[in-house]
């Protein structure tokens, strides 16, 4: 038998990774390992995520904080993170926010599992169905072209700083009713909440001041829309009934917590891959160009090649999977990643937009890719679609050029940026609630 020599805690940080060497019959060790924290991943991306799921597409990790001691077992290949995610009764979503640091803040309803999780998610789909976000739409592109608009003089931009934080964040604060006064500020707070490492921040103190800072916005907001009501998503969550009663503070924070980073955070990564997968192949920039309807195939394509979240579950007993000895309260992590770059599941690594106005997955009756898959969600055809809570550790966000013209891209924005991942559009139904407002963004200063 193979032994497995453990690293001991004060061995871990600021060490190279390394890799025990095992036999078929035991389970790989990635000492030290921690997605958020792994230089591979933050230089090198997706190409990373490939290597680590063909030599190790089940290892676990023996990283651990004083808030989380358990061992971390990682599973990369897509039929294992399907199955994880659809087993919410041994792998559980509760308190997966804030693993290594006690946090009284929340995000409901992903930290919520069936048939609790359903309850809320039922009052929050209505605001983000297809007919909401078609009512939205003339809006959103208008913010997209008036922002396009003034970087176009400047002859180049930075696209992650000019463009795609500024674009998702002006979206939202016109849907929560304000107007944008100060980007800065908000892009900052998600930027500690979401993006700072254990090793800068180990007794989260940075982080729950940020989301402190969060609730507090968001909290203001509520107040004032409870005496001052609108046509904002704020006012009309006021009105949603849970178990016939109005949503209390803490259920309606947890809700606009998730909200604000799901609309801020996630969308911003998004749009940066976005922008270097067209900077970097110019055939397909230039199909789209020409034949705007393959729009929506493209951004499909794109939310699957460069899928940006990984999520964590934690056992509610002892299992064995994949010869992993997991035992209650471990933790399990599934980045969607690797999974929905599995050339297992999906032969052809990059589909072009070529085909058609269908995604291609679809098209061609292949796996569809992981949103995540939702508690208690019905299973698409040909694969699962659900709720991604929004928990983008992965920190490498890309930075170019804007080579793409205003006509190249609004058609890729007007889809997908206006996607909220924590709402799954096939579970969504139609609403009697009124469209929500958009403001628009302030002019770029340059100094």
């Amino acid at each position: 038998m193979t032994t497995i020599r453990m690293a001991q805690p004060h061995e871990l940080h600021g060490r190279v990774q390394a890799m025990t060497t095992t036999d078929p019959s035991v389970v790989p060790v990635r000492h030290g390992f921690l997605h958020s924290e792994d230089e591979g991943l933050r230089t090198k991306g997706y190409p990373e995520w490939d290597r680590l799921r063909n030599e190790t597409p089940v290892f676990e990790s023996d990283y651990a904080t004083p808030g989380s001691p358990q061992p971390i077992w990682y599973f990369l290949d897509y039929d294992d993170v399907y199955a994880i995610l659809r087993d919410t009764g041994m792998y559980s979503s509760e308190g997966f926010t804030h693993p290594d640091y006690d946090s009284e803040y929340m995000m409901i309803p992903s930290e919520f599992d069936p048939p609790k999780h359903t309850k809320y998610r039922t009052q929050i789909n209505p605001f983000f169905s297809p007919t909401r976000v078609a009512q939205m739409e003339p809006v959103i592109r208008s913010v997209c072209r008036e922002l396009l608009e003034e970087l176009a003089p400047l002859g180049r931009a930075d696209v992650i700083t000019d463009f795609a934080l500024r674009f998702p964040t002006s979206v939202f604060m016109g849907m929560l009713g304000v107007p944008v006064d100060d980007l800065d500020t908000l892009i900052s707070w998600v930027h500690q909440s979401q993006h700072t490492s254990h090793a800068e921040d180990p007794d989260g103190r940075i982080r729950d001041g940020a989301d402190r800072a969060i609730h507090e916005f968001m909290g203001a907001i509520a107040e004032d829309r409870k005496k001052n009501p609108g046509n904002d998503i704020v006012s009309g969550l006021l009105e949603c009934r849970v178990d016939g009663r109005p949503f209390n503070d803490q259920e309606l924070g947890g809700i606009l917590y998730l909200l604000f980073l799901a609309g801020l955070d996630t969308v911003a990564s998004m749009l940066g891959w976005t922008f270097m997968h067209l900077a970097q192949h110019t055939d397909d920039r230039k199909r789209i160009t020409a034949d705007p309807t393959l729009s929506a195939s493209t951004v499909e394509e794109l939310l699957r090649y460069y899928s940006i979240v990984s999520i964590t579950r934690h056992t509610t007993a002892d299992v064995e999977m994949k010869g992993c000895p997991i035992k209650k309260g471990d933790r399990v992590i599934v980045p969607l990643a690797p999974a929905d770059r599995d050339p297992k599941a999906f032969p052809m690594q990059w589909i072009s937009s070529s085909t058609g106005p269908e995604p291609p997955h679809r098209l061609r009756g292949r796996t569809a890719p992981l949103r995540g898959v939702a508690p208690g969600a019905p299973r698409a055809s040909g694969g699962p679609r659900g709720v991604a809570p929004p928990h983008p550790r992965l920190r490498h966000r890309p930075r170019s050029r804007l080579g793409a013209s205003c006509r190249d891209v609004r058609h890729l924005l007007a889809v997908g940026a206006t996607r909220v991942d924590a709402v799954d559009r096939g579970l969504s139904h139609e609403g009697t609630r009124r469209p929500v407002a958009v403001h628009r963004p302030r002019p770029l200063q340059r100094h």
